[in-house]
């Protein structure tokens, strides 16, 4: 399943995963540098959150829309069971009265609301991992708000607020693996970058933990593009001559 946007090419290659996204944008900059026969791009495997759904199914999912329910309906109830609308219009005269339990409440609630934005917004969108030829990886955690949106492909609407971005040089990388760990009573797979000289592992994906073909697949990508690694495809007996 692919899609261009002004020379964006955005391929989701898990049909059970879509919440795998690999977008590929040519670097013009460097293209005109270069002969016609070379394209230099962009590639960035992007892991959007999720969750189980019926049958064994994933969707695409990027939030906690029944908490941000809960929340939003908490200081709803709290500001019109406690009249505090009433307290703001009156709040000139609460202030020359002195401190009470109106001003108390209000600004209660106004800290609620500030913390209930905070917990919303630090939801996490997706994560990504972008090699770079030549220079190392990328590690990028986007954060921000979900909305239900129908007119959507996955019926979400995400704005991002803050991405945090870590860099690993190709002088540090020793290896890119797929490694299994034992959590609880399951495997888990993690795609790991191993530094030289034992400087230590950072694993990808470590927030969001995608399923092993969504890790396979970035696995394969980042292989090829910073150690020309190619997967091998396997062949038939019968060949022709």
């Amino acid at each position: 399943m692919q899609s261009v946007n002004d020379a964006v090419l955005i391929t989701r290659p898990q049909t059970n995963h879509p919440n795998l996204e690999i977008i590929t944008t040519p670097l013009n900059s460097l293209n005109s540098r270069l002969n016609d026969s070379t394209t230099a791009q962009h590639v960035e495997f992007r892991v959007y959150n999720e969750s189980n759904v019926n049958k064994g199914q994933r969707q695409r999912y990027d939030g906690r829309s029944l908490i941000d329910l809960l929340v939003i309906s908490a200081l709803m109830w709290s500001a019109w069971s406690y009249q505090l609308w009433d307290v703001v219009k009156g709040f000139p005269a609460h202030y020359r009265s002195g401190w009470n339990v109106e001003l108390t409440l209000l600004l209660a609630w106004i800290a609620s609301c500030v913390l209930g934005v905070r917990y919303i917004c630090n939801t996490i969108l997706y994560e990504s991992l972008t090699p770079l030829p030549g220079l190392g990886v990328q590690i990028a955690l986007t954060r921000g708000v979900r909305f239900p949106w129908p007119l959507t492909t996955n019926r979400n609407f995400l704005l991002p607020i803050s991405t945090s971005y870590s860099f690993v040089p190709l002088s540090e990388i020793s290896t890119v693996i797929l490694n299994q760990a034992l959590h609880g009573f399951s495997v888990r797979y993690y795609l790991s970058i191993v530094k030289k000289d034992g400087q230590g592992v950072i694993v990808g994906f470590n927030a969001i933990r995608p399923t092993f073909d969504v890790l396979k697949e970035v696995y394969h990508g980042i292989r090829e593009i910073l150690f020309d690694e190619y997967e091998e495809v396997p062949q038939d007996d019968d060949t022709c001559d």
